[in-house]
């Protein structure tokens, strides 16, 4: 119940992932209910994404989010899509589902899915 994982990426930026609940599928993957992530960047830029399910895979260092996936930025972006895979090594944040968003440059869609690529924040 409540599980929390506490981590860094390769270049030691923290990341934490919190959920309702966790049952580990195999040694080295687990699927959560109500999965939370905070992602800080290297210029100090959070992240953090929510939906109704996800799954961790240890060995590909990959978390998948899964079901109303709800993306939001410190400087104001908030998106919204079915599914976000999340690189836990390098932090990138890729989905293939069509993305709806608002920010400071306003309204923002994409049929074809998103990529966020933390090294250029």
């Amino acid at each position: 119940m409540s599980p929390r994982i506490k981590s860094t990426d390769s270049k030691g930026n923290p990341y934490k992932i919190n959920a309702e609940s966790a049952t580990q599928d195999q040694e080295d993957q687990a699927t959560f209910e109500k999965p939370c992530c905070e992602i800080v960047g290297t210029k100090g830029q959070q992240i953090k994404l929510k939906s109704d399910k996800g799954f961790l895979d240890q060995k590909e260092q990959k978390f998948t989010y899964d079901g109303n996936v709800h993306l939001e930025t410190n400087d104001g972006y908030n998106f919204d899509t079915k599914k976000a895979i999340v690189d836990l090594k390098l932090q990138n944040i890729l989905g293939k589902d069509p993305v709806v968003g608002q920010g400071p440059a306003g309204k923002i869609t994409a049929k074809e899915g998103f990529f966020l690529q933390k090294k250029n924040q």
